[in-house]
């Protein structure tokens, strides 16, 4: 019995038993020497009794000792989460003798040897945070993680400051989207909200701000024609003003301004193009259904209010223009008596050798015929202020 109570003694004092259970361990190397005293008295049965106490004792402690080795972890591992350095490498010492060859020792050592790393770095993380540099704080939780990839609380605070640091940029770039809307600056509000919404995905301020957006650019476009709409009225440039006005109804079909454009638009611009047509088609105004048009037209015209200075300059030149195709012209036709002429879309004139006629200005058309002779075409115009005289005879046999 003192065999086994020695042996169980010499292992418990080489785990530091002494230490982390003084009074237990104490109490059995008591009974002990009141085995030895018995002993020596050859009082054998007390002997044998305090032995085998002081054997139970030493027993109860070896069987705790699981125990007390997780509670040891345990409270390392809490000191270690804490940043408590000191009793961290006092638990580590600790658990070294009463543990040596528990396999967990070499994950703790190097988080305890890291421990320096982690308590630094999340402290110039804290010290960053209340600055307002996420970043920098997220790069030093960043080195605390990565020194001991085991540290919850370092792991926490990533979490933690990474979410920081993006609710910040999230902040910062609807602010910047905010204030280019302002600036009417659309395709940077828009990057910068896109950038929001892909740091928080599913963010409803994003969306709402892009629909405001489309809105505002909208609603800029609508005002950027009604100025460009204004201008070419002014300018009377009705065509123009009309392909705006169908780029405003194509965004907003019921927008005022762009109807009340186009009602006064439309009927300007046809009366433009007619005014234009006086003058570069004068030669149609011999057909008298063309010049009752165009009288038509230049007394519309004349009725405009407040003309502007292009139609007060397309006024004049198509009266201009009438007048000249009205101021009658006298004109010498001679042929040889035998052929038949016909001055097309005026009078047929027969056979003759020369006539006076009057027409109005124009470029006209004489035919002739005669029976054997190939039909002679001649095209003539008539001009004020000039010899006008046409020779039509046919003379090419057939």
């Amino acid at each position: 019995i003192l065999q086994a109570l020695l042996s169980k003694q010499s292992a418990l004092e080489a785990l530091g038993a002494a230490r982390w259970a003084e009074t237990t361990y104490r109490d059995a190397l008591e009974q002990a020497a009141l085995g030895d005293t018995a002993y020596r008295e050859r009082d054998f049965e007390q002997a044998i009794a305090s032995y085998q106490a002081g054997v139970e004792q030493l027993e109860a402690l070896e069987q705790g000792l699981p125990e007390r080795i997780d509670a040891l972890l345990a409270t390392l591992t809490q000191a270690i989460e804490a940043g408590e350095l000191m009793a961290a490498q006092a638990r580590l010492s600790e658990l070294v003798e009463m543990a040596p060859a528990d396999s967990r020792l070499v994950d703790l050592s190097e988080r305890v040897s890291a421990l320096p790393q982690v308590i630094g770095s999340l402290a110039a993380a804290a010290l960053a945070e209340a600055e307002g540099d996420y970043v920098t704080a997220v790069d030093n939780a960043e080195v605390a993680t990565q020194a001991d990839p085991l540290h919850l609380r370092a792991q926490r605070r990533l979490s933690e400051l990474q979410r920081a640091l993006t609710e910040q940029r999230f902040t910062a770039a609807m602010t910047a989207g905010y204030a280019a809307l302002a600036q009417a600056e659309f395709e940077r509000a828009k990057d910068q909200f896109e950038a929001a919404a892909r740091l928080q995905p599913g963010a409803p301020e994003p969306s709402a701000a892009l629909a405001e957006l489309d809105q505002a650019r909208t609603q800029a476009r609508l005002l950027s024609i009604r100025g460009q709409t204004e201008r070419a009225e002014r300018e009377e440039r009705w065509q123009d003003a009309i392909a705006l006005f169908n780029e405003a109804l194509a965004i907003d079909a019921l927008i005022l301004y762009a109807n009340e454009g186009m009602a006064r638009a439309r009927p300007r611009a046809d009366l433009d193009e007619r005014l234009e047509a006086i003058v570069t088609e004068k030669n149609r105004l011999i057909d008298r259904r063309v010049l009752r048009l165009a009288q038509e037209t230049l007394d519309e015209a004349q009725r405009v209010p407040s003309p502007g200075t292009r139609l007060q300059r397309q006024i004049m030149a198509a009266s201009a223009t009438i007048d000249y195709a009205t101021t009658p012209v006298t004109i010498e036709m001679n042929s040889d008596g035998l052929t038949d002429i016909t001055v097309l879309r005026v009078q047929r004139l027969g056979l003759m050798q020369q006539q006076i006629l009057t027409l109005r200005p124009g470029t006209y058309t004489a035919v002739g015929m005669r029976n054997g002779f190939r039909d002679v075409r001649i095209q003539f115009e008539v001009k004020p202020g000039q010899l006008n005289a046409v020779d039509v005879r046919c003379v090419e046999a057939i």
